[in-house]
């Protein structure tokens, strides 16, 4: 039993995972193991990962039949994880050589079961504790990825990562934040996120129209966890709060990603699917959000009217058929 298991999914990135395997075998942190998931590579990944596994006994290896997506890899480097603490790291990125040293100890010290390293500039000071509880905390999706996060294992017990959708690492997080009630500041040590991976999921183009549901997905599963579940109930505002940040930030990618009449149908139907949901409480919680302004354009944009007049129960059927039709449109598919 190792005191952290550290999971990585790993997908046809042979050019950057050596720099990736590299930072976790340099760890200071010596009582680790390394979970190295193959989600069915096609290129020279799964040699590389023999290579380290041979020299380091630490690095394990599984291997998936068939690409099923970075979530299942991680839900299966957690079904054979034995450590206390659980660390997450993407194949294309890497992290400082005291990295997990440092995130161990903060959970250590405090006894608090997460702990967390932040993404850009330190805004908050070491050790420094987040109390999710405090009404003027609040859940943002800029630093949610899990891989900026080290948890306790007792805390994530059986709960997984949604299966087969984006968001689900901010997901994932969100529910760890909620369930352990606060999180400690691991300031002075870095998870380096790249985007030089041209074969990422961000730098696929093809799967881009996907996320409209996959925000959607996640935002409704965010708001189970306040109806179902009485330890998430204190949060409902919160979560209320983040159901619209994701669906306002998908206005904003529609309106980046996409053009011309495409763009304005897309954006229409979501328009009518975030006023069905919310009306005109988004603009309470979200008035200067970018999505809101592009909303407030295209609300007086001649071509809403025939959309705005259909029945919002068909409008709603008819945009999840419309995006899942163009991803259908694209090669490669979507896992």
């Amino acid at each position: 039993m190792a005191k952290i298991s550290v999971i990585v999914p790993i997908y046809n990135t042979e050019v950057l995972l050596r720099r990736c395997l590299d930072s976790l075998r340099s760890q200071t942190e010596r009582d680790i193991e390394f979970i190295l998931v193959d989600d069915a590579s096609t290129d020279k990944s799964i040699d590389i990962m023999e290579t380290y596994r041979k020299k380091d006994a630490r690095f394990k290896i599984i291997s998936l039949s068939q690409n099923e997506g970075v979530s299942i890899a991680r839900n299966k480097g957690l079904e054979i994880a034995t450590g206390k603490y659980i660390g997450f790291v993407d194949s294309d990125d890497y992290i400082d050589y005291d990295y997990y040293e440092v995130l161990a100890a903060a959970i250590d010290q405090s006894n608090i079961p997460i702990s967390f390293s932040q993404s850009i500039e330190p805004a908050l000071k070491e050790k420094e504790i987040v109390n999710y509880k405090d009404e003027n905390t609040y859940l943002s999706i800029g630093d949610a990825s899990s891989c900026y996060h080290l948890f306790a294992r007792s805390l994530i017990g059986e709960e997984r990562f949604l299966e087969h959708t984006r968001f689900e690492d901010s997901a994932f997080t969100f529910a760890m934040n909620m369930k352990s009630g606060a999180s400690v500041v691991a300031a002075n040590t870095k998870y380096y996120y790249c985007n030089d991976n041209e074969f990422s999921f961000n730098s696929l183009g093809i799967y881009s129209l996907k996320t409209v549901l996959d925000s959607m997905s996640v935002a409704d599963y965010l708001g189970t966890l306040a109806e179902k579940n009485i330890d998430y109930a204190c949060y409902r505002s919160k979560i209320y709060n983040l159901q619209i940040e994701f669906l306002l930030d998908t206005v904003e990618y529609i309106h980046t990603i996409t053009t011309g009449d495409r763009m304005v149908e897309l954006l229409n139907h979501l328009s009518v699917l975030i006023d069905k949901k919310y009306g005109l409480d988004i603009y309470q919680y979200q008035a200067d959000h970018i999505g809101v302004q592009i909303l407030e354009y295209f609300a007086d944009y001649s071509l809403q009217e025939s959309y705005l007049s259909m029945k919002k129960d068909v409008c709603e059927e008819s945009f999840k058929s419309r995006v899942k039709s163009i991803i259908k449109e694209e090669k490669g598919g979507y896992k």
